[in-house]
């Protein structure tokens, strides 16, 4: 990513993806129940993102995000880059919109400033 300048979204999702460990976050908009994922995050040949976890000794979860370019992806970081976050939120309209948060680093509530 060119220094001082913003990254696009497909260019932060690439290095995110370029680490080893990332973490998804699934919350549901309005509701307090949130859930971390510790995985991968790689594009598969369709051009949609996919995040990969194992939940345990047998378990495995996949969420396929989808391709970018739809304007339910958003891009904060900050000032450095050290942190990037994408966001993606499904299921507009209502009931229940589903917001993703795509981290190199282990999500805190000071991230949220």
């Amino acid at each position: 990513m060119p220094e001082g300048e913003p990254p696009s979204i497909d260019e932060a999702l690439n290095e995110i993806a370029a680490h080893d460990v990332v973490y998804l976050t699934r919350s549901i908009l309005g509701g307090t129940v949130m859930e971390v994922f510790r995985g991968r995050l790689r594009q598969a040949a369709s051009a949609n993102w996919i995040f990969d976890a194992s939940t345990g000794q047998n378990g495995f979860v996949a969420f396929d995000l989808g391709p970018t370019g739809r304007p339910s992806w958003a891009l904060s970081y900050r000032e450095d880059f050290s942190i990037i976050s994408v966001d993606k939120v499904d299921g507009f309209p209502p009931p229940e919109p589903t917001i993703f948060t795509l981290t190199m680093e282990v999500p805190t509530d000071d991230f949220a400033e």
